[in-house]
């Protein structure tokens, strides 16, 4: 199977098969049996850890219906059906992004019942403020040189993950993009795809191959932060 089959896990929720929700399981495991019920960190907990895994499933629901909707109407397609191809380019960028949010939100409240000082959590502000972005400097100041410090700063140097940020920051804040559509006059060749014009993001190819690409990249990297989550654990839960 590829890494974005969809497959029933363990728990019984269906997700990409690749990712490790056994391990992502065991990982929450650990952490739940030394962080009080009672805690307010254990919402936090719970909820970012569920956020992961629904989003990461909104993001291959949207890939797999862009796709099939690609494949059957086109890049210029009816009105109502580019508004339903705008409508799942938009779930797809918003929720990927917002699974590894969720991840890094899991671990900073992880981290923060092992050492409160670099990982405030007392005041809303300080809430609002957890992210991919801010999540691995918190790392490296109070666990330098472990795995999951390095799997979350890697993250921030990846080109794929900046493109990301700025294609949800577009569709987010900003607009829903127009398209520049391509009609060749006398020639049997078929036409370019259409571009997605993604402000100052650049422009993506309206084809079947924007989304799978990005999401087996999602599914990987989250996979190997749940990995290095599940090391980081067994030391310190």
């Amino acid at each position: 199977m590829t890494a974005t089959t969809l497959a029933a896990q363990p728990t019984g929720l269906v997700l990409p098969s690749s990712f490790p929700d056994d391990v992502f399981e065991a990982v929450k495991a650990r952490i739940f049996g030394k962080v009080p019920s009672a805690s307010p960190a254990w919402e936090q907990l719970a909820g970012s850890h569920n956020g992961v895994r629904y989003r990461l499933r909104a993001c291959a629901d949207y890939s797999e219906e862009f796709t099939q909707s690609v494949q059957r109407f086109g890049d210029s397609p009816p009105v109502e059906k580019r508004y339903q191809q705008e409508r799942q380019l938009f779930g797809f960028f918003v929720s990927g992004y917002a699974a590894l949010d969720s991840f890094s939100f899991f671990m900073y409240f992880a981290a923060a019942h092992l050492q409160p000082g670099p990982f405030p959590t007392q005041r809303p502000g300080q809430i609002k403020s957890i992210s991919c972005k801010s999540t691995p400097p918190a790392f490296a100041k109070a666990f330098p040189g472990e795995d999951i410090t390095t799997a979350l700063n890697t993250l921030l140097a990846e080109q794929m993950f900046n493109d990301w940020d700025a294609y949800r920051n577009v569709l987010a804040h900003r607009a829903a993009p127009g398209r520049v559509m391509y009609a060749s006059v006398g020639s049997s060749a078929p036409d370019p795809a259409a571009d997605w014009k993604i402000g100052s993001a650049g422009s993506l190819k309206i084809d079947a191959s924007l989304t799978p690409p990005r999401l087996a990249w999602l599914v990987h990297t989250l996979s190997g932060l749940v990995v290095a989550a599940d090391t980081f654990t067994q030391q310190h839960f």
